[in-house]
């Protein structure tokens, strides 16, 4: 009886999937009005200024409904659905598919389709990062929508190995916990999962070891991480020894291959991180991480070339846009 009740609550809530969306982007959308009413209260804002600081205050609204709709058993249907659609793609080769193909491919890309949109890493402009003025948030827009963050690691990979528009950029997670355990004890501790130029794009030196680096950037990574300098003074006390030791993560070895900066926390305003690993690395966690084209959890900024036009930007991005799209779930 316990298993039908479920497949009816199941069932009603796919059902209603429509109306739950739209449900779940006003929630989302209320709490967001109210935080850029808070700040431009509090600290003297416009309400446009305001709102840019709450969005990047709140993170990927993307990952937020992911993480809801994963409670509400809809992430596997989401996941097949993905995998069919790009199953279907890769089946252009054979002839008698070529219409079905074309077909669900053009309902693919015009439910997809973005227009790039930068933004002014506001909160950035006040870490203790090289140049902050030249740094901008990559947000994807939907004709209609509110532009918003949040990528799967396709459309990063894309965006990292075809872009021309940024001098310098990086993806990360926004903050997460992680379970860490030492000596026979677990505790809970505030992780980031960055890309391999998260730490040079900033400009960011070591307080000891190495930082996370290209060399560290691949899929199939070995597990490293690097320690906050503060986690590491107070879970360490400072010693070099924790330069080359393993911690647990999420039941997962990791080497501790460098500490960060004094002065640097992480990109979140009000948050630090106590240990960052690869995104790659993350795979180790959750396959889905790397693999999935349906998990939109990354936030990506870029370095912008000094002197050049908001117009050339723009260009360059849409001219990227395409690659982009393919790289997204139909």
């Amino acid at each position: 009886m316990a298993l039908l009740a479920r497949a009816r609550g199941f069932l009603r809530t796919l059902l209603r999937r429509s109306d739950m969306e739209r449900e779940m982007s006003d929630e989302l959308q209320f709490h967001l009005a109210r935080r850029a009413e808070d700040l431009a209260a509090r600290l003297a804002l416009s309400l446009e200024e305001a709102t840019r600081v709450a969005r990047l205050e709140f993170g990927s609204v993307e990952r937020y409904k992911e993480e809801a709709r994963q409670t509400l058993g809809l992430g596997l249907i989401d996941e097949v659905r993905s995998d069919l659609r790009y199953t279907v793609r890769s089946c252009r080769k054979n002839k008698a598919f070529t219409a079905a193909a074309v077909a669900i491919m053009a309902l693919g890309i015009g439910a997809n389709t973005a227009i790039f949109t930068l933004m002014d890493a506001v909160l950035v402009r006040g870490l203790p990062v090289e140049r902050p003025q030249e740094l901008v948030e990559l947000l994807g827009q939907i004709p209609g929508q509110e532009p918003s963050g949040g990528y799967t690691n396709a459309i990063w990979e894309v965006v990292r190995d075809r872009q021309e528009v940024f001098t310098d950029t990086f993806a990360a997670s926004a903050t997460q916990r992680f379970d860490f355990a030492q000596g026979g004890t677990t505790e809970s501790i505030d992780g980031v999962m960055v890309s391999g130029r998260y730490f040079g794009t900033l400009g960011i030196a070591p307080a000891a070891g190495r930082l996370i680096a290209d060399v560290d950037d691949h899929r199939g990574c070995p597990p490293v991480a690097v320690l906050g300098y503060g986690f590491w003074r107070s879970t360490f006390g400072g010693a070099d020894r924790a330069l080359g030791s393993t911690v647990t993560l999420n039941r997962q070895p990791f080497q501790v291959i460098g500490v960060s900066d004094p002065d640097f926390h992480g990109i979140e305003v009000g948050r630090k991180f106590d240990v960052a690993i690869p995104i790659c690395a993350s795979a180790l966690f959750d396959s889905r991480n790397t693999e999935s084209r349906g998990r939109w959890w990354l936030n990506i900024i870029g370095r912008l070339e000094a002197g050049r036009a908001p117009a050339q930007v723009q260009a360059r991005l849409d001219a990227l846009s395409p690659a982009v799209v393919s790289a997204a779930p139909g």
